[in-house]
């Protein structure tokens, strides 16, 4: 009898636990840093994502994508932030290519992470209102969903639309995905975007569901966001970090929204550079890009 009741109460305080956010595997998802510049060479952490899991691409490393001709990732001499190289992100004109990007694990629910990088966009830059997620912190869903069905919102991204930055924040105190009645969302103004110009970012976040969160993110040394509240969905692990173009409007199954897009008639580049994550404590110049001299 002892021992059955032992066990109850144990499975009771597991089940807190996990309602909390707070049991997971801490081996699987571990705290992460990293300190990325692209000098020809890339940290085996970092996954491929290139459009959906039907793209025979999706088994190549990053690694081997950036050897491969005309492969959508590329080392880049041509511009860099800091060294010598940067990475090349295109995601060609066709429909159902919509996704160039490079992934990184998710790290523990209620910690506290900064994140420094830059990005690059070119003169030829074609201007769109349909936008482009140019940085993103995605959920890893934990429950069962169909692709493109509106529940899978990144908690935060980065984007370009038309001639603007734009940050935008999603969140669920009740639940795992954009839906149910503790939804929320927050949209920030981000200013201009400079054409061929390195554009700096710094974002201090607190990844959590609950009012204890906050976001912030500076833009070439000035604050764009400040955040109080939560950042994310309710979950085991917090969101994981991309980088790249994500053009959702050209997916497959979206051949009337690519007609649309009559702005962009060639593909979307962006250049990425100087990536650098850190966990608490850490400070902004941490991980800031670095001055030139």
């Amino acid at each position: 009898m002892k021992r059955l009741s032992l066990f109850i109460c144990l499975l009771f305080l597991q089940t807190i636990a996990f309602a909390q956010g707070k049991c997971f595997n801490k081996s699987k998802y571990p705290g992460m840093e990293i300190e990325e510049g692209f000098e020809n060479e890339i940290n085996p952490l970092w996954k491929n994502a290139i459009n959906d899991n039907t793209d025979q691409r999706r088994n190549m490393t990053v690694l081997q994508m950036t050897k491969t001709p005309q492969s959508p990732i590329q080392f880049s001499k041509t511009v860099s932030r800091e060294g010598n190289y940067s990475l090349k992100m295109t995601v060609p004109h066709q429909l159902g290519q919509f996704r160039s990007e490079i992934a990184l694990g998710s790290v523990p629910m209620h910690s506290e992470y900064w994140y420094g990088f830059s990005i690059y966009i070119p003169e030829d830059w074609q201007f769109d209102e349909q936008g482009n997620i140019l940085a993103q912190w995605h959920a890893r869903m934990n429950v069962e969903r169909s692709q493109g069905d509106g529940t899978g919102q990144p908690p935060v991204s980065i984007s370009v639309q038309g001639k603007k930055w734009v940050v935008k924040l999603h969140y669920n105190t009740d639940g795992p995905s954009f839906s149910g009645a503790g939804k929320g969302r927050q949209q920030f103004k981000g200013g201009a975007i400079d054409l061929a110009k390195w554009t700096d970012f710094v974002v201090h976040v607190k990844w959590t569901y609950t009012n204890e969160g906050f976001l912030e993110i500076w833009k070439n040394g000035d604050k764009i966001v400040a955040y109080k509240g939560p950042t994310c969905y309710v979950n085991k692990v917090a969101p994981y970090f991309k980088m790249g173009i994500y053009h959702p409007e050209w997916k497959l199954f979206k051949k009337a929204e690519f007609e649309a897009d009559t702005a962009v008639t060639r593909p979307i580049v962006v250049y990425d550079d100087a990536i650098r994550i850190k966990q608490a404590p850490a400070t902004y110049e941490d991980v800031a890009p670095q001055k030139k001299e």
